[in-house]
């Protein structure tokens, strides 16, 4: 990854939901345990936070770190990709989002990430945004997360209250990153299952967070990469999604290195994994473009 790109306004912050007016359920921490260093958790204020380039092209993406939903990965997957944006002209928006661990139901997350991509639209001339040029990436747990909303922008998780809520959640394009993608057995084994299942009895929940279930022809053109040793989420999850996007008549592309592991935006050391970012830097070359 390059030195970090100066930026205009680095961390301007804005809460999603206004006043108190915040949906969802919550009930009892799943887990008490720490945030790793380089990570947050415990949010109780879901925001964005806005990173702007010094010359903006009109393109942005929303950044979803990883964490197994118990976190939210900033050091190795957030910043990281946050610089990659930058230096290719993208505005790039990190969403801090409620966490299951913390006893929030699991649509919670999914109602943070619509009401952002609506946000972010709402503001889009005053952050000189193309709201048509709006995209998604996610890590991890923060793929699940993209991928739910790659699929699920129009489901109905909370009532309108504002003029936001009148625009589109729908991203322009998609970009998973080792995603955790199936909730089913065999698939079923990660932290992004278990916090996601751990405070409903609801038996259907693990299809209806399946993002490979619910591809439609209007899902976004989709770019995902993904390590064959993946030890956390193995690349089948990936695949599943791939196969799922070409079915349904989806722009999708794949790319699964030999090795990279789990966890970081540049792989393993000693690995190819990093060469995703200069695969994504060509393949997003139509969201960038001059305004």
């Amino acid at each position: 990854m390059t030195d970090r790109p100066t930026t205009e306004e680095s961390g301007m912050r804005l809460a999603l939901w206004p006043g108190t007016m915040m949906p969802g359920k919550r009930g009892a921490a799943l887990e008490d345990r720490p945030v790793p260093a380089g990570a947050i958790g415990r949010v109780e204020t879901p925001l964005i936070e806005v990173r702007r380039p010094v010359r903006p092209n009109g393109g942005a993406v929303l950044i979803l770190g990883g964490g197994g939903y118990r976190h939210i990965q900033m050091a190795r997957e957030g910043d990281p990709a946050a610089d990659l944006a930058l230096s290719l002209g993208l505005t790039a928006i990190l969403l801090h989002h409620r966490l299951p661990i913390d006893g929030w139901a699991p649509e919670a997350a999914l109602q943070d990430v619509q009401r952002a991509m609506r946000v972010i639209r709402h503001h889009a001339a005053d952050w000189a945004i193309d709201p048509a040029r709006l995209g998604v990436i996610g890590f991890s747990a923060g793929g699940h997360l993209a991928a739910m909303l790659a699929t699920c922008f129009d489901r109905e998780t909370y009532r309108a209250d504002d003029a936001a809520d009148a625009l589109s959640a729908r991203p322009d394009f998609a970009v998973l990153l080792f995603p955790v993608i199936s909730l089913l057995a065999p698939y079923d084994t990660t932290a992004t299952r278990r916090m996601l299942s751990g405070s409903t009895t609801d038996a259907d929940l693990p299809k209806s967070y399946s993002p490979h279930l619910l591809v439609t022809p209007q899902t976004p053109p989709t770019f995902l990469a993904h390590a064959a040793d993946d030890q956390v989420a193995p690349p089948d999850h990936s695949i599943l999604m791939f196969q799922a996007l070409k079915a349904a008549g989806v722009a999708a592309e794949l790319h699964v290195f030999q090795s990279g592991g789990h966890g970081h935006a540049d792989g393993a050391p000693n690995t190819r994994f990093h060469l995703w970012q200069g695969l994504f830097s060509s393949w997003v070359a139509p969201w960038t473009g001059p305004n």
